[in-house]
């Protein structure tokens, strides 16, 4: 038999008996019940030994174990199961520890203590570290170790979460770290999987440290001799510029009150003032709101802006010529509360309550709750102004015309509405109309009301009737008149086919209108409620079906005919079943929108259809 001797391949050329390695990447998904999720058992995970980037000694890992028990199951993720990057995302657990370092080369410290965070991030268990900065310390300090994952020492894999524990000691790359104490969020994350943490334990601080911190509380030293002898030289201090600090760090910010103060005299009154406080200069200014006609010389700077001192100075003979301001207590924004009294030259003033501004900044200063700031409430005697009462209308001319000589001393002549005049020039609401009377002879007469919009002014003409005794021709002068029933002026809404109003000692029932006069009245049906559609239709269709009812059950109760149609007596019959009532206003509009031929029936099925759309608004 031939040997088999191994040529090698020329260059750009390889042989397709030798076994080539696979380079595809392992897939990590899967669908699961029809969801894709991530599977975690086929996600390479690479051990510390197989990184070529850190050291893999023995003598940082010890022995590793080796793992035998290849026959486990193999388990797969549900949907039930989230992955730990969905599950624990933005989760990290926080842990504070310490490293002594032995110093050597220093005559003051021997023992020095570095403090670091530990931050474990539970999405993909990597760990960074960062030091806490201590100034001058002349140790670059920040960052530590950046976000990575770190192995443990003595096994062959990645520190894990359960592996930080308080009280006992890490190894992070051949260094070992003290854990001390960890925060409330990760204590709590720890209960909640079954482990109990020990008792936080405070950070050792090195006595290098303590020696520093000691030094820098060293009290200032009293230099009040040494600056009033520098101060006769003509050196200029510091506390001669406080002033000028306090009114550049708080110009144009003002504290506001409001108070009130009970004169205790004989016909005192109730006094309410505008308490301002100035937080630039500690000034304080009061002024004084009068009410409407108070009757008195309106003088509202009760105070001017300046200090006010606490209690009242003796200003006598004998302190002529000295100063004694420094002596004396003045007023300030931490004697100001709500609810309390400020006393302002022997006028105690009830603070009742303060602006928004004020309350933020005494709850940012004094941490002071909202409960109080609670504003005082109390019961006020408001002065009303005596009404005259509006003289009877004389007769003569118009009540416009009466009324400016009562509200002028010189007469003026009425306003009129001219956007109104514009707007409704040649607008007239025509309506026929009979007599409300019980005489034989009224029966037949018949009037025409026409009512014109421009100046809501009325006209009536009686229809001519041969052999009824009564001439024909105008019945009332145009003119505007008042409703008896409300004592107002007739307004156009009061006016519909079907309506009965008393004009001029006469009572008219409205029984037919003209088609200018419904089409003007359909235009503006936001105005005129019976001449609406739409409203009508939804009130009408709340009150035939719910949605539990059939529909076509109460077309056949309605329909008695079966012929289709809705006549104006099966119109008549369905309102009075159901209970509803309209008027005759409104019956005329439903048959001008549905009746267009004026053949005096409507279609079932398309209004049924249009009470269906308004009750259900499909």
């Amino acid at each position: 038999m031939a040997q088999t001797i191994q040529v090698p391949n020329l260059p750009g050329f390889v042989s397709n008996d030798t076994e080539k390695e696979s380079y595809a990447k392992p897939q990590t998904f899967n669908i699961v019940d029809g969801l894709p999720v991530l599977e975690n058992k086929k996600k390479n995970q690479l051990k510390p030994s197989q990184l070529k980037t850190i050291p893999t000694d023995k003598k940082y890992y010890g022995e590793r174990k080796i793992i035998t028990d290849l026959s486990a199951p193999r388990t797969y993720p549900t949907v039930n199961a989230l992955p730990e990057w969905v599950a624990y995302d933005r989760k990290v657990l926080r842990f504070w520890c310490h490293v002594s370092e032995n110093i050597i080369f220093s005559n003051e410290e021997s023992l020095r203590y570095r403090h670091f965070i530990i931050y474990y991030y539970l999405e993909d268990d990597t760990i960074h570290m960062s030091e806490q900065r201590v100034e001058n310390s002349g140790i670059p300090q920040g960052i530590f170790l950046k976000r990575q994952k770190v192995p443990l020492q003595g096994e062959d894999r990645f520190i894990q979460w359960t592996d930080i524990k308080i009280g006992e000691t890490l190894s992070f790359f051949g260094r070992n770290f003290n854990v001390s104490c960890c925060d409330a969020h990760t204590r709590n994350f720890y209960e909640s999987r079954g482990i109990t943490l020990m008792e936080d334990e405070k950070l050792p601080v090195d006595g290098y440290s303590l020696k520093r911190e000691a030094q820098n509380d060293i009290p200032e030293p009293d230099t009040t001799i040494s600056g009033y002898l520098e101060a006769r030289c003509g050196k200029t201090h510091s506390w001669q510029f406080q002033k000028e600090r306090q009114f550049l760090a708080h110009d144009r910010k003002v504290l506001r009150f409001w108070a009130v103060w009970n004169d205790p005299s004989v016909y005192g009154q109730l006094h309410r003032y505008e308490v301002n406080y100035f937080l630039a200069d500690d000034t304080l200014a009061v002024y004084e709101a009068y009410p409407e006609n108070a009757g008195v010389n309106p003088f509202p700077a009760f105070l001017r802006r300046t200090k006010l001192p606490k209690d009242l100075p003796n200003h006598g003979v004998a302190l002529i010529g000295v100063d004694h301001e420094d002596d004396i207590p003045y007023v300030t924004h931490e004697d100001l509360r709500v609810g309390g009294y400020l006393t302002v030259y022997g006028r105690h003033m009830l603070l009742i309550r303060a602006d928004e501004y004020t309350i933020a900044f005494y709850k940012d200063i004094y941490n002071i709750p909202e409960e109080d700031f609670e504003p005082i409430i109390e019961e006020e005697y408001e002065y009303k102004i005596p009404e005259i009462p509006t003289p009877p209308h004389n007769g003569y001319g118009t009540e416009e015309d009466s009324m400016s000589s009562v509200k002028y001393l010189i007469p003026r002549p009425p306003r009129k509405d001219f956007h109104k005049l514009l707007k409704f020039d040649s607008t007239v609401l025509r309506f026929k109309a009979k007599l409300n009377s019980i005489c034989k002879q009224d029966e037949g007469r018949r009037f025409v009301i026409e009512f014109f919009r421009s100046d809501d002014s009325l006209k009536i003409y009686e229809c001519r009737c041969s052999n009824s005794g009564f001439l024909g021709g105008k019945f009332l002068e145009r003119s505007r008149l008042k409703n008896p029933d409300t004592g107002k002026y007739f307004e156009p809404t009061e006016f519909f086919v079907g309506c009965e109003l008393t004009i001029n000692g006469f009572s008219f029932k409205f029984i037919e209108a003209d088609e200018s006069t419904l089409s003007h009245m359909e235009g503006d049906c936001e105005n005129f409620a019976m001449a609406n559609p739409e409203k009508i239709l939804k009130r009408l269709a709340d009150k035939l079906w719910d949605r539990n009812s059939r529909r076509t059950d109460t077309f056949r109760l309605i329909d008695t005919n079966h012929d289709s149609k809705i006549t104006v007596g099966e119109f008549n019959e369905m309102m009075k079943m159901y209970g509803w009532n309209l008027n005759e206003h409104e019956l005329l509009t439903l048959w001008r929108r549905y009746d267009v031929n004026n053949k005096g029936f409507i279609k079932c099925a398309e209004f049924f259809k249009v009470l269906e759309t308004y009750k259900h608004g499909n």
